[in-house]
């Protein structure tokens, strides 16, 4: 795998950007053409951090929900797999 190098202007826009928690990761990534990892990889080299979220009803909510959904899919996952052993 190929790695490239931070330019200055990435740099400066990271510097600039990251500390913002108006925007997202998924937004960076987009941005810089890299992956979540690797922009926090960059940050953390130049000492830069994030405010920590502040946390509404709506996105508790959502992540319970989220939560729920994989919580039943693995359940899911977990009979589908009982199911293949006990027929072979």
């Amino acid at each position: 795998m190929t790695q490239h190098r931070w330019t200055e202007q990435e740099i400066a826009d990271l510097v600039r950007l990251y500390p913002d928690k108006s925007i997202l990761l998924a937004q960076l990534e987009q941005h810089f053409g890299r992956r979540k990892g690797t922009i926090k990889q960059q940050a953390r080299r130049l000492d830069l951090r994030r405010p920590n979220r502040e946390w509404s009803e709506q996105d508790i909510a959502e992540l319970i929900r989220q939560t729920n959904e994989f919580s039943h899919h693995e359940a899911l996952h977990d009979d589908l797999s009982l199911v293949a052993i006990t027929t072979l």
